[in-house]
């Protein structure tokens, strides 16, 4: 007997949080109130503030549970690529990729699933800058906690690129009612 659980369209959210802050310099001044222009003040104006983005392809998930006692584990029907660039960094600066539900349950109607159903594991790849990445390889059940999927550190060269890739899975149960369960996960990435 054939029973669809369909957790379809788990809406993905991003935030890429600036967390660098770049100071205005700040301008000399005489005695007497006149400006004063040094060299490392000009240096300071003409450096551009550092921008980090994040695109997240797709942006919904999507897993087409049918029978747990033939698959009790569903993989989501393709992986999430997050990309990562970061301009104007700061040199040997840490990064991190975090990965957290909005709710403690997946929703259909007054029917739920506890998130932590949901599993990801997430490896990463350096796109372009002499940086380094480390990505959370094993499986680690979704929570409302935000979790590090990828962390790494900015290289010398601008821009620095990766690639995170995150595959999700379900566990799938006998015991949830059918339906068309939505959560939203709430990607964020923190990079100085």
């Amino acid at each position: 007997m054939l029973r669809p659980v369909r957790i379809a369209s788990i809406p993905l959210l991003l935030l890429a949080p600036l967390l660098a802050v770049a100071q205005r310099p700040v301008r000399p001044t005489a005695p007497n109130g006149t400006a004063l222009t040094s060299r490392a003040a000009l240096l300071a104006q003409a450096r551009p503030r550092s921008q980090a983005t994040l695109v997240l392809t797709p942006t919904a998930l999507l897993f087409n549970a049918s029978n747990p006692a033939l698959q009790p584990t569903v993989p989501a029907t393709t992986p999430v690529q997050a990309y990562v660039t970061i301009t104007n960094g700061r040199r040997r600066a840490t990064w991190t990729l975090q990965i957290s539900a909005q709710g403690p349950d997946l929703v259909a109607g007054g029917a739920t699933i506890p998130v932590s159903a949901v599993a990801w594991s997430a490896s990463g790849s350096v796109l372009s800058g002499d940086g380094t990445i480390s990505a959370q390889g094993g499986s680690t059940p979704l929570a409302t906690t935000a979790v590090i999927a990828a962390q790494g550190v900015e290289g010398q060269a601008s821009p620095f690129e990766a690639l995170v890739t995150c595959n999700f899975s379900f566990q799938d149960s006998w015991n949830y009612v059918p339906g068309a369960y939505t959560q939203t996960l709430l990607f964020t990435l923190a990079a100085p």
